[in-house]
């Protein structure tokens, strides 16, 4: 017997309520046209969209999915799939430097797509995400600016906000060879 896949768009109410239905992991994922195991790791990596909401409603450790989450999902899924096809077209090294501050410290990072990636990491993080600058550059120039400002260094990509990183950037919005979006 063929079993017929729910619409996310049109999920029935349960009747005599005014409760919408939930369907599990599995469901949403044929509905949403992906492997169960690649929707679990997804959600596990990605477990709210931009706005900090919940991907879905946890009943213990198992997450159901209504219409609505269904829909916000495969909005962000079909994000993800028009990126990586872009960036798969993107020639190897051209992209950005972006440099952003989240408090006390400022990330100096590289991405063919910064955009995507600033979105990415401000849906994991609590705090907003403010956009310094961006300039085109390669990875080569980023490393460099991190050897540059090594004295400042916290973490990986992530350095102190200290005058001179952030004469860095001004030096460069006011030359024009660095934009603030």
């Amino acid at each position: 017997m063929t079993r017929k896949r729910p619409n996310p768009e049109l999920l029935p109410a349960i009747p005599g309520s005014n409760a919408p239905v939930l369907i599990g992991l599995a469901e949403a994922a044929e509905t949403l046209g992906v492997k169960k195991e690649w929707l679990q790791g997804w959600l596990r990596d990605h477990p709210k969209d931009v706005r900090g909401r919940a991907f879905g409603t946890r009943v213990g450790r198992a997450p159901f999915f209504n219409a609505g989450d269904l829909h916000n999902l495969k909005r962000h899924i079909d994000a993800l799939k028009i990126v990586k096809a872009e960036n798969k077209r993107s020639p190897r090294g051209k992209g950005h430097i972006y440099f952003i501050q989240q408090g006390d410290f400022i990330k100096i990072g590289w991405s063919s797509d910064w955009q995507y990636r600033i979105y990415h990491m401000q849906t994991s993080n609590p705090a907003p995400i403010v956009v310094l600058g961006v300039m085109e550059g390669t990875p080569q120039q980023e490393r460099q600016t991190h050897r540059d400002f090594a004295a400042h260094r916290h973490q990986r990509e992530w350095f102190f906000a200290v005058p001179e990183i952030l004469e860095f950037v001004a030096t460069r919005l006011a030359s024009g060879l660095m934009v603030r979006p």
